[in-house]
Order: structure tokens, then sequence, then C-alpha cells
């Protein structure tokens, strides 16, 4: 996940200590490794903006990510029960 972060900062200076806190922080939030690496693909739909990681919150991240995983499997369920007919 570093690795993914430091390339969605790429054409920012950010510290190597701040990258390692940024991966640190959300691998503690998100916790189990399947949820760590579906969310390093869909990383750049929840990671904050450059000007915006002085308030970095790894917890609310990790949240948005867990609230919008539980909307699409609602979603995907409600489209399953209405059938292919869209009932």
């Amino acid at each position: 996940m570093y690795s993914r972060i430091d390339y969605l900062y790429a054409d920012e200076k950010i510290k190597p200590e701040k990258l390692t806190e940024y991966t640190q922080g959300l691998v503690a939030a998100l916790k189990k490794t399947s949820v760590i690496e579906q969310f390093s693909k869909s990383l750049g739909l929840y990671m904050p903006k450059y000007n915006e990681l002085k308030h970095f919150n790894a917890r609310h991240i990790a949240e948005t990510y867990h609230t919008a995983i539980a909307e699409q499997r609602r979603q995907a369920e409600e489209e399953a029960r209405r059938g292919p007919l869209n009932l």
C-alpha cells in the first residue's frame, strides 16, 4: 500500500516518514488483509487531496470505505432480489 500511496501523490514531495505513517494508519484501521488489499485497489477514491493530508485521519477513511462497500453490497442484493426483469 505504501507504493500505491506514493504513486497517488507522485507529483508532490511527501516525506517517506509521512508515507509510512499514512500506510501504517490505514493498515491499523482496516485490520484485515483482504480488506486492505481491496482498499488498495480503489485507494484514489478515498484518500484526501494533497492539500488535505495535514488532516489525515485513517479511521475516517476506513469508515468511509466500509460504508461505501456496505452500500454496494446492499445495491447488489437488491438488484439480485429484483431478478433479471428488474421488477
